[in-house]
């Protein structure tokens, strides 16, 4: 039986999410403002960029799409620290 599974963490731990980021069984990783919050983050762009310098936030198959969207990934990852600061944003929280 193949159940095709994947696991995704969650977290703002910049250790705990680098070291899932290196394993290979993890699809995915997330974090939110108020998890940021929790672990004492208090300057949530700062912390994006430098996260952002680790980890690829795009799987393979959405990279290989980039040039079909006539983009590359500095403006891929432009726009997904664009959305990440419009989240915060929304939440309530300042950059």
């Amino acid at each position: 039986m193949n159940l095709n599974v994947k696991l995704f963490t969650d977290g703002a731990d910049k250790n705990g999410m680098l070291e899932m980021y290196a394993n290979p069984l993890i699809s995915g990783y997330t974090t939110n403002p108020t998890l940021m919050k929790v672990v004492g983050v208090s300057d949530y762009e700062s912390f994006a960029k430098d996260i952002l310098s680790h980890i690829i936030t795009a799987t393979n198959n959405i990279l290989k799409k980039l040039p079909t969207l006539g983009k590359d990934l500095d403006q891929f990852s432009l726009e997904t620290v664009q959305m990440f600061y419009d989240d915060v944003s929304e939440a309530g929280y300042t950059l």
